[in-house]
């Protein structure tokens, strides 16, 4: 396939044109295409194209949108990943990306000082565009920065050929060409240069000077400036007819192409910029970083790339720097002071750097800002931090004497200088096998081991690496002699082994962290070991609770985590919400062993246990209330650290500690599905024998998940375990939600009888206890046991009783599942109206708090069957994909009855085969009465069976009905959203 961007969309597939129609269906293919190397998720998309007037259905119109595109380009083109969603096609596939590399090709050329070469790529690369970059987004928020980055390159691109062209001495076609262009760009004062210096060297020096004149009159009449000092510079050398006209150019593009000019164009020191090495590896990722940074290296500003020793500051300058080597006349020069010792030599590295000569009778910094004073030139100054004292008044200089340069720094600490621009340089994300550290780590292990295959290993190697690519570097030769599983086992040994072949301080991980270490305060210092025992992220409360060992040191933790993250030590996150810290693995690693050889492990050990079983105690009481929303996002951020506290726990036979972390995040673990982790340790914690109150609630916590993972008898033993624990501890609440818990365990093993004896038990204890959540749980589980039609009716008061107390005191989770076991009562009664309306109310619950147990499995379906019910099958089809997803990693597998049913359901509106074979898929799961797993629809199921007989015969639906238990749900759904997106099917429906 083929996709033109540098004009109006084009899509051609083997020469034909297939481009979507609608304005917003192009714009989406137009941002996939422009973020290709990403994955850009549904929130991303629905910001991109609706912007802050987001319609309430922009997430359904959105996936329909992909529907759509995924049928017009394939699903091998249109491909998911990670929660993302991207176009799979090379850069040769894009014209705006060939454009790129031609233009790239033409830099390399004329560095090459081959004009020849020159012309015949920048011609190629200008004839790919049609009109305007991304002519159907114009003025779209998203595709303002490619736009920008675009057309800029368009422009350096077009000076590149004029340059060229001039120096070939094809001078006329040069002045035929900027005449036309500055028709369209009257205010690019590059244009206006080069057309003087054409006109000069056509020997028409009247019309170069008209020339000046015009630029002058537009600059003035448009936006109120003087010419800049080249073009006033340039006017006075035609009016002298100075002989380094004749030498501008000459063989070559120097000055255009930013290998900066030789010879002075009005006296001062004579420049022979030296710019940085290209690097022999290709760059992985960071291009939304270059892309972002591009438009931020501005004449008279400073911009410095700050980051912890070894993310890549450097790399990311040098790439950066190629960008906009053409936009600087006068070159671009690279300091580098990693071999500077003493702060005094840096005027003379830069010297150096700038190509001047020592003049003996002026300083170094002297020579230097007189050389800049009326130059076009980007300065970089690399590796500024042990001499920053320096690096400050050189830069200041600079940029004082010469308002035409910019200076580029990277520093693992700020300059600290008014007016600086600071850029994190973030490291590489380790999030799953696409991510770039996984790639950077997998690419170079290739090039050094061809045999090397990526497995899953590499991505919990990369993320122990934490994203640095300078530790990527140092791992990747290994792999030629070890495995990645052994290397992950080693890599304390491997890292400080290092590789011989660095600089020194880049040789050994430790050396790197060791530089930063040895430059903090001891306050400052003894936070920063201190803050090694918590993993992954941290609040401020955390921090102040954990590090100091006095409360007198309290205060200082804040104003230590500033200049750590000054010094690029700790990554401070205070965009979203309240400020979040987090040290890189490879960081929090050296600064655990230092807080070991501190002789301070075990304090700090035990001040983080206590502080993280109060915030699991929290998480516990405020889970499944009103507050849940807040509190589940809580427990995902604190879930590595409150792991870590529990391990310490363990570790230390901790028993009431282990059991009281484990407990509290029991209800946190139901919510995410996530029994197999939770039963693992409520089980671990139990069998160091904790307090019977403790042992209690941990009982009920483990009871719960066992139900999750359909161990029924295991539950039930759990449970009668926790009544007895409870009476022990004299605890009636804790024994009433035992008691309760007993009741819903034999309510799900039908066991009628003992359920509603336990729950109505349960009941009356909530009730006298002023617990009216407990109280509305017996009545909804109370309703799940009815058997019959007759039952359930007696039951149904309950359940609305049920609802109102859920509602009233704002205990959103069973809310949501009070409306979708109402929302299926209405639809066993077909009245689908009111069934919207309650499964609507479940399903926002659901998404808005990110439930993932069976609730939202079971409320999803239900919405489907609705939704199909009311002439939208299109709707329940995406409805039930969401619930695939979330049923996919859940252990039990009640839920895909209900699911099954939905998708006979919708099926019903599609096609009789289908349907046929959606109903033996959802028989052969079925349990011989309540299908559902809570209410029996087998009404519904026989009138669904009449309905495929009818259609294809008894003989015929036998059959399917025999091949649909044999199937994979997901690829009956996947069969239906084909069906429903046929043109006849959509006409019918139309129709109806």
């Amino acid at each position: 396939m083929e996709f033109r961007l540098l004009g109006p969309l084009e899509v051609l597939r083997d020469g034909r044109r297939v481009e979507p129609s609608g304005a917003k269906l192009r714009a989406l293919l137009i941002d996939l295409l422009i973020h290709r190397a990403q994955f850009r998720s549904s929130r991303q998309l629905v910001e991109d194209l609706w912007g802050e007037h987001q319609p309430s259905t922009a997430p359904g119109v959105l996936r329909n949108y992909l529907s759509q595109l995924r049928d017009l380009l394939g699903p091998e083109v249109l491909v998911r990943r990670g929660g993302g969603y991207g176009i799979d096609v090379s850069a040769d596939d894009l014209d705006s990306e060939r454009f790129e590399q031609l233009a790239a090709l033409a830099r390399v050329a004329d560095r090459d000082r081959d004009p020849t070469a020159v012309i015949g790529l920048t011609t190629t690369a200008l004839s790919l565009w049609r009109g305007a970059a991304l002519a159907d987004v114009d003025g779209a928020e998203f595709a303002l920065p490619h736009v920008a980055r675009l057309d800029e390159l368009r422009a350096t691109t077009l000076e590149l050929q004029m340059e060229a062209l001039i120096a070939a001495g094809r001078t006329g076609e040069a002045i035929a060409a900027l005449e036309e262009r500055l028709v369209v760009d009257p205010l690019r004062e590059r244009h206006w240069w080069l057309l003087m210096v054409a006109q000069y060297r056509s020997g028409r020096q009247a019309d170069a000077l008209r020339s000046y004149q015009r630029a002058r009159s537009e600059l003035a009449e448009r936006i109120g400036i003087e010419p800049g000092a080249e073009l006033r510079e340039l006017e006075l050398a035609i009016l002298d007819q100075r002989r380094e006209l004749h030498g501008l150019l000459r063989g070559s593009t120097t000055a255009g192409a930013g290998a900066g000019s030789t010879t002075p164009v009005a006296g001062g020191p004579v420049l022979r910029p030296r710019p940085p090495r290209g690097y022999r590896t290709p760059l992985v990722g960071r291009q939304a970083d270059l892309e972002e940074l591009d438009a931020r290296v501005e004449a008279g500003t400073l911009l410095t790339l700050t980051g912890v020793g070894g993310v890549g500051k450097t790399r990311l300058a040098v790439e950066l720097v190629e960008r906009l080597r053409g936009r600087w006349p006068d070159g671009i020069a690279f300091v580098d002071l990693a071999p500077v010792v003493e702060e005094g030599t840096v005027p003379a590295a830069a010297l150096v750097a700038l190509g001047l000569d020592e003049e003996p009778i002026r300083p170094p910094l002297d020579t230097i800002t007189r050389a800049l004073a009326e130059r076009r030139l980007l300065l970089v100054v690399d590796n500024c931090e042990h001499v920053v004292a320096a690096a400050v008044r050189l830069v200041d200089a600079v940029i004082e004497a010469a308002p035409g340069c910019a200076v580029l720094a990277t520093s693992r600490v700020p300059l600290d200088m008014a007016g600086e621009r600071i850029w994190s340089v973030a490291p590489l994300a380790a999030d799953d096998e696409s991510s770039d550290s996984v790639r950077m780590l997998v690419e170079r292990a290739v090039a050094v081991n061809p045999g090397f295959r990526n497995d899953h290993h590499t991505v919990g190697l990369a993320r122990r690496l934490g994203g640095l690519p300078l530790a990527i570097e140092m791992v990747a030769p290994w792999t030629r002699t070890l495995s990645t599983a052994d290397i992950a086992d080693r890599l304390d040994q491997l890292i400080s082994i290092g590789d011989p072949a660095r600089p020194e301080r880049q040789r050994r991980m430790a050396a790197v962290f060791d530089w930063s270490d040895g430059r903090l305060d001891d306050a400052t210092r003894t936070v920063f070991h201190r803050l090694g025992v918590f993993v992954g992220d941290f609040d401020l409360a955390a921090a102040e609770a954990v590090v100091p060992a006095e409360e007198s040191e309290r205060p200082g933790v804040l104003v230590a985590l500033g200049r750590l993250v000054d010094h690029s030590l700790v990554i401070a996150e205070t965009s979203r919400g309240p400020s979040r810290y987090r040290l890189l693995e490879p960081v929090r690693q050296f600064a655990a062993e230092r807080l070991v050889d501190d002789g301070d492990d075990a304090p700090v050990r035990e001040r983080h246990l206590r502080h993280y079983r109060a915030v699991a105690v929290e998480i516990g009481r405020h889970a499944a209330g009103p507050a849940a929303t807040a509190w589940l996002a809580r427990a995902d951020h604190e879930l590595p650290n409150l792991r870590a506290a529990h391990d310490q726990a363990l570790r230390t036979a901790g028993a009431d500690d282990a059991a009281v972390i484990a407990g509290g995040l029991y209800w946190y673990w139901w919510i995410r599905a996530s029994s197999t982790e939770g039963i693992d340790r409520l089980s671990r914690s139990l069998a160091l024998r904790p307090a019977p109150r403790v042992s209690a609630r941990a009982r009920i916590g483990l009871a719960s998940l066992l139900i999750q993972a359909d161990r029924s008898a295991e539950a039930a033993a759990q449970a009668e375990a926790a009544v007895e624990d409870a009476r022990v501890a004299g605890d009636a609440r804790l024994e009433a939600h035992a008691i309760g818990t007993v009741g819903r365990i034999a309510a799900d093993r039908r066991q009628t009888g003992l359920a509603e004896e336990m729950l109505r038990d349960a009941r009356h204890r909530f009730e006298s206890h002023g617990n009216p959540g407990g109280a509305a749980w017996c009545l909804m589980v109370l309703f799940t046991v009815a058997g019959s039609a007759v039952d359930r009716a007696a039951a149904l008061p309950g359940l609305r009783r049920a609802h109102e107390l859920y509602t009233e005191v704002g205990m959103l989770w069973g809310r949501a599942w009070t409306s979708a076991l109402l929302g299926l009562v209405e639809i066993r009664e077909d009245r689908f109206d009111a069934a919207d309306d309650f499964l609507t109310t479940a399903n926002r619950l659901v998404d808005d708090n990110g439930l993932r147990d069976e609730l939202a499995v079971y409320t999803k379906s239900y919405l489907a069957v609705v939704r199909a019910g009311t002439g939208h099958p299109r709707a329940a089809a995406a409805i039930l994909r969401q619930a695939w997803t979330i049923a996919a990693g859940f252990p039990d597998r009640a839920p895909y009855v209900a699911w099954f049913w939905a998708l006979a359901e919708t099926a019903a509106a599609a096609s009789p085969e289908l349907l046929a074979r959606c109903l033996g898929a959802h028989l052969v799961r079925s349990p011989e009465v309540d299908p559902t797993h809570r209410m029996d629809v087998a009404e519904r199921i026989t009138a669904l069976r009449t309905t495929a007989v009818a259609a294809l015969g008894a003989d015929r639906a036998a059959e399917l009905f025999e091949a649909g238990a044999r199937e994979d749900g997901l690829h009956m759904l996947g069969e239906l959203d084909s069906v429903l997106d046929r043109p006849r099917h959509a006409d019918r429906l139309h129709a109806r």
